[in-house]
Parts: C-alpha cells; sequence; structure tokens
C-alpha cells in the first residue's frame, strides 16, 4: 500500500568542515507520493567530530521533506568520543537552519 518503502537505507555525505557523515534507517516509507512525509524506523548515525567518531541512535522517526525538517519521536541519544552523552526525546531537527528544539 505504501507509494515508496526501502529497507536498510543509507545517506552518505559531509558536513560544512569536510568531515564526514552516515546516516541508516532499517526502513523509510513514505504512504503517498503526495504526502512529503517519509515514516523512518531503526535511525542511526556515524559523525566524524573534532573529537572523534560520535552516534546517534533513534527508534523512530518522520521526515517532511517539503519543510527539511525532522521530527524525532520518541527516545533520541548521542554518544560522542570523549564521553559526552545526551539523551533526550521528542526532537525536532530543522535541517535549514540547522537547529535542535525539544
Amino acid at each position: 500500500p505504501e507509494r515508496m518503502r526501502v529497507e536498510n537505507a543509507q545517506y552518505r555525505g559531509v558536513d560544512e568542515e569536510g568531515r564526514p557523515f552516515t546516516l541508516n534507517a532499517r526502513t523509510a516509507v513514505q504512504a503517498r507520493s503526495s504526502d512529503p512525509v517519509v515514516g523512518i524506523a531503526g535511525m542511526t548515525a556515524q559523525l566524524q567530530m573534532r573529537e572523534g567518531p560520535a552516534q546517534l541512535r533513534a527508534d523512530r522517526a518522520r521526515y517532511n521533506m517539503e519543510e527539511q525538517r525532522v521530527d524525532v519521536l520518541g527516545p533520541i541519544q548521542f554518544e560522542a568520543a570523549d564521553g559526552y552523552t545526551l539523551t533526550t526525546s521528542d526532537v525536532q531537527v530543522d535541517l535549514r537552519d540547522r537547529t535542535l528544539q525539544a
């Protein structure tokens, strides 16, 4: 019934400072072509930071392609190589403004 379903989706890129990152999703589903929202399950990210590698994990998210916004539904865990950790839930990431709001 979905317009698009991707299993084990992966996106690779570099940030403004040339540091590589990888985003993974167990599944990514867009219900209809008229709906700009992609449901994401099993999201992980690997980021290269100044201090070393970092990881981010979240069970569920919704990516709005038109608004360039990711709504993380439920818990999100961030761990950096220097021991810094952040645990929160229900955050909104604005990819245009590069901001995170809880």
